[in-house]
């Protein structure tokens, strides 16, 4: 009997060890906010510590035209420019009110706060076009991770992303994607613009602009309703993956 007793109390502790999606996410995750500490209670719907140096000034959108179109010239003549497909520049313009018109340093080690992607860096690339990627952190996420949890339940905005309709959110992420079109054409000139369509994508890269597309990262956005595909689809959406980080 103590024979057979002993093997299933072993099972009992491999299965107490076993690397679970939820723990694998809650520890890796756990890393990264408690990295932001008291930071992201600033950061959320306030000022958040920014990583740009203030400069004299900013190329104004014709000096910007024109260095983009520097860079995209090859030996071989005019060139297309880069298009980055990944990247999430509204994601800190949303939680920390980051600038996207702005230019930011690159930050050593791990900064969750400081934004990497803004109108300088792409046209220092030549990336004429870019998918601005909507993510918004699935629900599992302030279950698993506790500071999330905790930062949930003692501010407005991180409660807002842990209880409003997913859908909902990802339209507020495309908002201020938008919004941050807007601001940098008010602040740098007519360097770019959102395109909603292959044939405005063209007419947007032929005038030397930086093109902005709307894309999103995980089927969670829809809430489970398919028919906001379409919904999405009218707001300029190009691209959606399915998986993420969590099922859906």
């Amino acid at each position: 009997m103590k024979d057979m007793i002993a093997p299933r109390n072993q099972d009992d502790k491999t299965d107490r060890k076993r690397v679970t999606r939820r723990r694998f996410m809650g520890c890796a995750a756990i890393a990264g906010t408690a990295a932001i500490g008291g930071a992201t209670l600033a950061g959320f719907g306030g000022t958040a510590l920014m990583s740009w140096r203030e400069k004299d000034g900013w190329p104004n959108g014709e000096a910007l035209k024109q260095l983009l179109s520097k860079s995209q010239e090859g030996t071989a003549g005019k060139r297309f420019p880069i298009m980055d497909l990944h990247s999430h520049p509204s994601m800190k313009a949303y939680m920390y009110k980051q600038r996207f018109w702005k230019s930011h340093e690159d930050q050593p080690g791990f900064s969750p706060i400081s934004l990497t992607v803004d109108i300088d860096a792409l046209v220092n690339g030549g990336a004429g076009v870019f998918l601005c990627t909507a993510y918004v952190l699935e629900r599992e996420f302030f279950s698993d991770v506790v500071p999330l949890r905790v930062l949930s339940k003692l501010h407005p905005r991180p409660h807002h992303m842990a209880t409003a309709p997913l859908n909902v959110l990802a339209m507020e992420y495309l908002d201020k994607a938008e919004e941050m079109v807007t601001e940098t054409r008010r602040q740098r000139g007519d360097i770019i613009e959102l395109a909603k369509s292959f044939s405005e994508m063209k007419q947007i890269v032929s005038e030397g602009k930086v093109c902005m597309v709307h894309a999103m990262e995980g089927a969670h956005h829809l809430s489970g309703r398919l028919e906001l595909v379409d919904d999405f689809f009218h707001r300029g959406v190009c691209m959606m993956t399915v998986p993420h980080l969590y099922p859906n």
